[in-house]
């Protein structure tokens, strides 16, 4: 890699509001990189031989390349390089699991810390998100048209791999909004919505169409997607599945964690609370977080010790600090409980 490696063991802090000002606020928790910390970090990296952060990576993102850009200053090089495998650069700068994942690979991280990849990924998604004035190249049509029935994170990328290969890809989604766990599974301090949305407008722009309120096999069956709109294939969860235990199975969990963000409004309502939560580490966060942005006092059950949060500390750093920081001095459970204890399963 041209320039002077920077041989600095641990990775550029990000940025983050002031815990005293965040528990008062909804706004995004982390900052994101300035150009001369990104610069920094880009400088850490050896642009390794054979590139075991791309194999870590879920959709192989040409890491070493994109950050071989941000060194030579051309942030929109390196938001290119990232937007040829992946259709959420900022989404996934945001919330991807990179320290299982691409970081866990990285050859820094065996003595000191990992490149911050993915710190870098959303400072070039941001600048990108804030400079670029210029249209996405519409891919020339291969006659061919594909339903996508979910607007999740996995029916954004489906629509925008199949979108830059030429098909002409409509996305069905049962709610008024598309992102799906995106919008409706995280909160809005740790994924602004506007972010989302920005993704969203991107596909758009590539020629994807997203038809929101529509509940596919209720208000259009199938059938009529492929005979009477001349959809040639669709994709997305169906009942009759061969793996269809599994679907339900899935599509419950993401349900269920939706319907814990829509019922958050009645936590926020409690004057003092106990929480507790057996399984899901990054949902125990944002509900402490939530709670207390609200002004609300969390108290730790007895020990003062939230056993899901150190659980998810390896995946979700991020996460806990934003959740520690938010707690309230640890106190017995059975003292000064002025609403109620809740024990979510």
């Amino acid at each position: 890699m041209a320039g002077k490696i920077n041989m600095r063991l641990d990775k550029n802090e990000m940025p983050s509001q002031d815990p005293q000002v965040r528990n008062k606020n909804f706004l995004e928790v982390a900052l994101g990189y300035t150009e001369e910390q990104a610069l920094d970090e880009a400088a850490r990296c050896l642009n390794c031989k054979n590139h075991p952060c791309v194999d870590g990576c879920p959709v192989n993102v040409r890491i070493p390349e994109f950050i071989q850009k941000i060194v030579e200053k051309d942030y929109e090089g390196a938001y290119q390089v990232i937007h040829q495998t992946s259709s959420l650069p900022a989404v996934c700068g945001r919330v991807c699991p990179q320290e299982s994942q691409c970081e866990m690979h990285c050859v820094r991280g065996k003595k000191g810390d990992p490149v911050g990849i993915g710190r870098l990924e959303r400072f070039v998604a941001d600048w990108h998100n804030a400079h670029s004035t210029e249209a996405p190249e519409k891919p020339q049509p291969n006659g061919h048209k594909v339903a996508v029935v979910g607007s999740g994170p996995a029916g954004l990328t489906c629509a925008g791999d199949l979108a830059k290969k030429g098909y002409e890809v409509t996305v069905f989604e049962a709610l008024h909004l598309a992102g799906g766990v995106l919008v409706y599974g995280i909160p809005e301090f740790r994924l602004p919505k506007s972010i989302v949305q920005k993704e969203v407008d991107g596909l758009k722009a590539m020629g994807v169409k997203v038809e929101t309120n529509t509940v596919v096999g209720r208000t259009i069956t199938i059938d009529e997607l492929m005979e009477e709109n001349g959809f040639e294939a669709e994709t997305g969860p169906y009942w009759n599945s061969p793996t269809v235990k599994d679907l339900v199975i899935l599509i419950g969990a993401v349900d269920n964690n939706k319907s814990r963000k829509l019922c958050h409004e009645v936590f926020y309502k409690l004057d003092d609370l106990i929480y507790i939560d057996s399984g899901n580490g990054e949902f125990s966060g944002q509900v402490v977080c939530g709670v207390r942005r609200n002004g609300r006092t969390v108290r730790k059950p007895v020990g003062g010790v939230f056993p899901e949060l150190l659980k998810a500390q390896d995946r979700f750093p991020s996460e806990l600090s934003c959740a520690e920081a938010s707690l309230a001095d640890p106190q017995s459970m059975a003292a000064n409980i002025t609403a109620a204890t809740i024990v979510v399963d």
